[in-house]
């Protein structure tokens, strides 16, 4: 498996939008396919969901028919297929999210690293 995440890791995202302005932004990049030894330990159906899940990760804007059909093709049921690219999506949801809080949280440190940093609390004074 390790060897696996190893060939499909990649940056992105890659793939090409419908001919219109948004084309500028078309990019090439590496599709992931398990290979013949990884599709030997992990068989036709896990094999296919990982590269759907590349896809879904890496190739968001070429996701289509010929997908869903590979994976039907290894035996995945239309709830299968809905219930990985929901994951897919939600893991992909959750990174953003933690990488956003971590840019929140490197601009809230102070500009001088050994400027004192205190908080005050009032206290209401007791009747």
């Amino acid at each position: 498996m390790a060897a696996e995440a190893a060939s499909g890791a990649a940056s992105g995202p890659y793939g090409r939008y419908p001919d219109g302005p948004l084309s500028a932004e078309d990019a090439d990049g590496p599709a992931y396919r398990t290979s013949g030894e990884g599709r030997a330990v992990l068989g036709d159906r896990l094999s296919a969901a990982l590269a759907h899940a590349h896809l879904l990760v890496f190739h968001p804007r070429d996701a289509g028919r010929e997908a869903l059909q590979t994976l039907l093709d290894a035996g995945w049921s239309a709830d299968d297929i809905v219930t990985l690219s929901q994951l897919v999506a939600f893991l992909a949801y959750q990174l953003r999210v933690v990488v956003g809080l971590q840019a929140l949280d490197a601009s809230a440190a102070p500009a001088d690293p050994l400027a004192e940093t205190s908080t005050t609390f009032q206290t209401r004074p007791s009747a």
